[in-house]
């Protein structure tokens, strides 16, 4: 048997509800610090779940907390435990579900509303963006391999984009207007004096140089508290346990300097 590692967070299931139907989320809590604590809110990308590939959302939860730093992890509608169907997934219903888990973080008795952060992996990096401007006081912001706008996925005309589908199922058309239609630059821009870690995989095939072209190029003009890491050999999954760990300990370290 491997070595049990000593526990560092209390785990609380949470319920919350967006738009009249049930998201559901694990809510981690530092044991070894008093409150009020930090936190970070985590969105999980397109097909995923609050777990993350390779447990890597549960990972980083112990971590913080390892650190004195809470977080929340959560489905949106239509992935892992969540009501709603992935089908009817939209730009906007995913933004309805980040500002309702955000609002549980700023409402908590235990938790310091004045030092927040978000961390998006994909596409929920886009939409931890797109969610920062409107919740208001972010601290700092994480994105792992973070999806910026549609435009690779246009077709060739310009005028349509190709159809998105997980396992079988395809998204409903208003994800795929609205989706069209994100400026992800404006809302980095009002976000210039929030300090940012990019993650990002050089072989990744789902999220291309496009995206990561274009965040270098929108935060350009403020490098101090920007931090880019490309890792040679690293898929969009971050599938490398060893890289995993450089993963885990580079995000935690950003919010425990800026949080």
């Amino acid at each position: 048997m491997g070595q049990i590692h000593k526990k560092c967070d209390e785990r609380e299931a949470v319920t919350l509800e967006s738009n009249g139907q049930k998201v559901f989320a694990i809510f981690h809590v530092p044991k070894n610090f008093q409150p009020p604590f930090p936190a970070v809110l985590l969105c999980h990308g397109f097909g995923g779940n609050k777990s993350g590939k390779s447990r890597l959302f549960v990972k980083l939860s112990e971590r913080l907390a390892e650190a004195g730093i809470a977080s929340l992890r959560f489905d949106f509608r239509g992935a892992g435990d969540s009501e709603g169907s992935f089908q009817e997934t939209t730009i906007q219903t995913l933004l309805q579900d980040a500002e309702a888990a955000f609002h549980f973080l700023s409402q908590h008795a235990a938790i310091d509303s004045r030092r927040l952060g978000l961390l998006g992996r994909s596409l929920g990096g886009m939409i931890a963006i797109l969610t920062a401007p409107q919740c208001g006081g972010i601290k700092a912001l994480a994105l792992w391999a973070p999806v910026f706008d549609a435009k690779p996925w246009f077709s060739k005309t310009g005028q349509e984009v190709k159809q998105f589908e997980h396992l079988g199922e395809r998204l409903h058309q208003d994800f795929i207007t609205q989706f069209a239609l994100v400026d992800t630059q404006a809302a980095l821009e009002v976000l210039d004096s929030v300090p940012l870690l990019h993650i990002q995989g050089e072989q990744d095939k789902a999220v291309e140089k496009y995206h990561v072209e274009q965040y270098e190029k929108t935060r350009k003009d403020v490098a101090p508290i920007t931090k880019f890491i490309l890792l040679e050999k690293m898929d969009h999954e971050f599938s490398d346990p060893e890289k995993q760990e450089l993963i885990l300990k580079e995000t935690v370290a950003h919010f425990l300097k800026y949080l």
